[in-house]
């Protein structure tokens, strides 16, 4: 088999195992609900983003790379303020997300701004947060972005 097999497997593996260990030990829904059982099953997703970043790295995809460590920051930072207020991950991670797409290809993905205060409507109308989350959540991504292109610009 060529290097190229594990890259296939590493988004899959984690997500589920991440998803048997939350729900059989943890009693969890997919989006834990309970800000007082995000820290452990963040830090299982930091472990494995780390696992993701050393194999990244012996790949040798820089642009991918740069993807994977402004990941494991905005985590970091999110695990972090998740234990002390309960900000919406979708949003953010919208946020993110369209920022990448946008770099990567350019002004067709300009319209993909639109899906942010979607998915953000969304969390509030199914009732899993407040505006006031989901506000923090989108300006929390904006921040590690901009502080991203200052410490380590593209």
């Amino acid at each position: 088999k060529s290097r190229l097999e594990a890259p296939r497997l590493t988004p899959i593996l984690p997500t589920l195992a991440l998803r048997i260990w939350a729900v059989l030990t943890h009693k969890v829904n997919w989006d834990v609900t309970d800000r007082r059982k995000r820290p452990k099953i963040l830090l299982f997703l930091f472990l494995f983003g780390l696992w993701n970043l050393l194999l990244v790295r012996y790949f040798g995809n820089g642009y991918l790379l740069y993807l994977f460590i402004f990941y494991q920051v905005w985590l970091t930072g999110f695990g972090l303020l998740s234990l002390w207020y309960k900000l919406s991950g979708h949003t953010g991670a919208a946020v993110l997300t369209t920022y990448f797409f946008i770099q990567w290809i350019g002004p067709l993905a300009w319209p993909l701004v639109f899906l942010i205060p979607i998915i953000g409507w969304a969390r509030i109308l199914c009732h899993e947060h407040t505006l006031g989350q989901v506000v923090v959540g989108t300006f929390y991504s904006i921040v590690i972005i901009i502080l991203m292109q200052l410490v380590y610009p593209l």
